[in-house]
């Protein structure tokens, strides 16, 4: 039988939610707890941490130590990472409890990365703010063992092994630490972990896992989920498909109205929303990390489109048609003077051009490293470091090609990143332009 090629156009109401169950089993010492297919399986609140050697310490009295030998004191493992802005605006506020719970208390922060990533970040924490704290660097089994699939992340292990708590920033608090060293019952929200669903964007999501529609049969199809547990939020697509996973209804007017601008992505001063509804679509920033986890839960959907390849063009459009038809609100963009950042170039002389070789990318709060790296990079990165001030930043060099740059400052610093970009006869200035804004209305409106 000849297999006929389809159009589909689907609303999904439901999720799937894809579970495995594990046999575990305690092994030696030095084995951990493992599956009986041999990976280390998850430890959950009430379970006793196994002995565990902890390598790569640095900034502590010794390299490398056992779980055990810490037992005097409550450990709280802060999970984090350099690029992780949440994680560095913390750790100053983990120096100062681990300060004031010097006796009782032991913060140990771990990170995957290399020592002397962890080094470098650290110490320009130190000369920046004056926090010294350790941390276990290169890590690959507590990360496994407590399994999690955002940063930070904390987990409370008391003066016996045992595993009191896992949560999140919000709970770190001197009353629960307090309540943590008298051993009284916790009750904290849990921060939970969810096994990673591996959607490809390149996959239908119908064709993910129990799906079998082979994609060679597909014309085209648009697709609206609710929220997939394990899903990681992103946006991405290739010349004619479009997904996003685990967003909100609002990232999905900004993106399908950015029509590949991706600045329009970042600032909340460029979106007007006028609705009845509007914490269904978006919520506030200003809640706790559970708090938003929760609202994800309930309002976040996915969205999956692709087109014919000679309707590439048009993809957008059609999204935008998606969303009218599937949400009750309509969008339009308007043009407004607004104050943005410009990255212009000083005099004549093009001191950042690259001079080839290896791309090398290091991005963190206290330093921005380029090799080979186009510049639109350095725009990119610094919308990151700048969105919470509602602000665009373009690039009005007139130089397109890549850069190799080293910004060694706390980005958030406008003079103090404008003192380094001097060297490079770059600035960042305060003028205003006109842009697009997007407003979003309900359809009674």
């Amino acid at each position: 039988m000849r297999t006929l090629p389809i159009i589909i156009h689907l609303i999904i109401s439901n999720f799937l939610l894809f579970s495995f169950n594990t046999v575990y089993s305690q092994t030696s010492k030095q084995q951990f707890y493992k599956t009986s297919a041999g990976h280390l399986f998850q430890l959950r609140i009430g379970d006793k941490c196994p002995e565990i050697e902890i390598t790569h310490i640095i900034n502590f009295k010794k390299n490398r130590a056992f779980i055990s030998e810490f037992r005097g004191k409550g450990i709280i493992l802060d999970f984090w990472a350099t690029w992780c802005l949440p994680c560095i605006s913390l750790l100053p506020k983990i120096d100062s409890l681990q300060k004031i719970f010097e006796n009782e208390i032991l913060f140990l922060p771990v990170s995957y990365e290399k020592e002397e990533v962890v080094s470098t970040m650290l110490n320009k924490i130190k000369n920046l703010k004056g926090t010294v704290l350790p941390s276990v660097t290169e890590d690959t089994v507590l990360k496994k063992l407590f399994n999690f699939n955002t940063y930070p992340h904390y987990v409370w292990i008391d003066t016996g092994g045992y595993i009191k708590a896992i949560t999140y920033s919000n709970e770190l608090t001197k009353v629960n630490l307090e309540a943590f060293i008298k051993g009284e019952n916790l009750n904290l929200p849990i921060k939970e972990y969810y096994s990673p669903q591996n959607i490809h964007s390149n996959v239908p999501i119908f064709s993910q896992n129990d799906f079998s529609l082979k994609d060679s049969a597909l014309i085209r199809y648009s697709i609206v989920t609710k929220y997939i547990p394990g899903a990681v939020s992103s946006a991405g697509g290739a010349n004619n498909k479009i997904m996003l996973k685990n967003v909100s209804i609002l990232t999905l007017f900004k993106f399908a109205y950015s029509e590949g601008n991706f600045n329009l992505l970042f600032g909340d001063s460029f979106i007007k929303i006028y609705s009845k509804d509007s914490l269904k679509y978006t919520y506030n920033k200003n809640w706790s990390e559970q708090q938003i986890t929760d609202w994800h839960f309930k309002n976040a959907v996915c969205y999956d489109l692709l087109v014919p390849l000679e309707d590439s063009a048009l993809k957008y459009k059609i999204m935008q048609q998606d969303l009218e038809k599937n949400f009750p609100l309509k969008a339009f963009k308007e043009k407004v003077k607004t104050k943005c950042f410009i990255i212009k170039q000083l005099g004549n002389s093009k001191d950042y051009i690259s001079k080839g070789g290896k791309s090398e990318r290091i991005t963190n709060q206290y330093q921005l490293k380029y090799k080979n790296i186009s510049i639109r990079a350095l725009t990119l990165d610094l919308l990151k470091f700048y969105q919470y001030k509602n602000i665009q930043i373009f690039n009005e060099t007139g130089y397109k090609g890549n850069i190799d740059i080293e910004l060694n400052t706390d980005l958030h610093n406008i003079q103090l990143l404008n003192r380094e970009l001097n060297k490079y006869n770059l600035s960042i200035q305060e003028e205003t332009r006109d842009l697009d804004i997007l407003v979003i209305k309900d359809h009674s409106n």
